[in-house]
């Protein structure tokens, strides 16, 4: 029996040593790895070249190209999740600013020509469980290229505006509004293809109505959000150079109310105001050029009407020893022609109807009187006149608009939607915006673009 058990004991103990040989007896915990951030590198000194990526991750590439990272559609991404990974910043060492090259906002306005919306594109309502590749051609636009950017630019337009929406952007099961790095990263890159060309570049938030509200009782977390997401945004671009211009609230309003539209109410219209303010005090206190870049703020909903602009206090600016800061207004006008699309639209436009012509003489008279004859430049971040197959209108709206605007020194912004086609009487519904074919870098209204340049002169 001893002897049985002596032998059990030797077999045992050889089979153990043989597993363990073979790592068999080791147990192996697999963890997702950390991501450590770093800060992002300072810009380089060269006219035209801007810092790199946030947190040196690698940019969103163009669907097809081998180097993407795969991600399926939980966002699971070679063992991490791209999802759950922030923007990192750190205000505690802001770099110097370096000098403004424009005095002020007013002198910046005046060295602008004309400017065109990435409109339908960073800044899609897309589903946040989404593949992040995919969340820009949501609404049906390509990804956006380095190469859209430069035809753009040799069309002539000097103003390049980026809308980006941040909602589903944002890192999920937080509550802090953290950006994706990311997206972050897919943003900067789009910028980038401005800055480098030596376009003037406005940044934004747009869409991002569901984040916060303008009614007194909610304004604590509103002022949160705004601060929050513009902490993170201004960090990352801190360090570019000065035709990079922040815009605080694309159309600051509340969305479904029965005012949205006719500017609102006098509460609503305060919290802009103190919205705006948030968003001015955020990113001076970011530090670098910040210290002292050109800013754009908005009055309730961006409208140009008597009670949104009387009731718009411009924010006390920490670096205004002049004035930079610029009024965001918009401007579709008359409605009937360039935005509506029920049974109200319009094909025609003539200068020999003062139906035609009066409404955008008194929208732009509004904002000269109030705020550019005082110093305080105006841009026209949205304007443009839907596509009704209706091209010599369209034109002669164009020419006439753009070319009062400039006798004013308001700078325009066509807004782009990526829609080329015409409407017809199956699609009325659609806003056809586009005047520039991303897919193939071509303009398929030559006339129009002709007018842009000429009137802006």
């Amino acid at each position: 029996m001893e002897m049985n058990r002596f032998y059990f004991v030797c077999v045992m103990f050889i089979a153990l040593i043989l597993f363990s040989a073979c790592g068999g007896s080791e147990i192996i915990e697999i963890n997702e790895p950390e991501v450590e951030a770093t800060e992002a590198p300072a810009a380089t000194s060269q006219p035209g070249l801007v810092a790199p990526s946030v947190n040196n991750a690698p940019v969103i590439p163009a669907p097809g190209n081998s180097d993407a990272r795969t991600t399926d559609e939980s966002g699971e991404s070679d063992g991490t999740n791209p999802r759950d990974i922030a923007v990192v910043i750190n205000l505690t060492e802001a770099p110097a600013p370096s000098p403004n090259p424009w005095r002020n906002a007013e002198a910046m306005v005046a060295d602008m020509q004309i400017g065109w919306n990435l409109g339908n594109t960073l800044d899609t309502g897309a589903n946040p469980s989404m593949a992040i590749e995919l969340h820009e051609t949501s609404w049906g636009n390509p990804i956006t290229t380095r190469e859209n950017i430069e035809a753009i630019h040799a069309a002539g337009f000097d103003v390049l505006r980026v809308p980006v929406t941040w909602n589903p952007r944002l890192v999920r099961n937080t509550e802090d509004y953290s950006i994706r790095e990311d997206w972050m990263n897919r943003v900067q890159e789009v910028v980038d293809y401005g800055m480098e060309l030596g376009m003037f570049v406005i940044l934004n938030t747009h869409h991002d109505e569901p984040l916060f509200s303008l009614y007194d009782a909610e304004m604590e977390n509103s002022e949160y959000v705004i601060s929050r997401l513009w902490e993170q945004i201004a960090y990352v671009f801190r360090d570019y150079d000065h035709r990079l211009i922040f815009e605080g609230i694309n159309e600051p309003r509340t969305k479904g109310s029965r005012a949205e539209w006719n500017g609102g109410t006098p509460e609503e219209r305060n919290n802009v105001n103190v919205l705006n303010q948030v968003f001015v005090d955020t990113v001076r206190a970011s530090g670098g050029n910040n210290s002292n870049r050109m800013l754009m703020v908005a009055t309730y909903a961006a409208a140009v009407l008597d009670s949104t602009i009387s009731d718009f206090v411009l924010p006390v600016d920490p670096a205004n020893s002049e004035n930079m800061l610029i009024v965001s207004l918009h401007m579709y006008a008359p409605y009937e022609f360039a935005l509506a699309t029920d049974s109200n639209m319009r094909h025609g436009w003539s200068t020999q109807n003062r139906n035609d012509t009066d409404p955008i003489i008194r929208g732009l008279d509004l904002a000269y009187n109030y705020f550019v004859s005082n110093g305080i430049p105006v841009i026209m971040g949205e304007m443009g006149a839907l596509n009704r197959n209706n091209t010599s209108s369209r034109v002669n709206w164009t020419t006439f608009y753009v070319s009062e605007a400039a006798n004013r020194n308001i700078l325009c912004v066509w807004w782009d939607n990526g829609l080329t086609e015409g409407a017809t009487l199956s699609r009325t519904d659609e806003d056809f915006f586009g005047i520039f074919n991303r897919r193939t870098n071509t303009f398929p209204f030559p006339e129009i673009i002709d007018a842009l340049m000429s009137a802006s002169e």
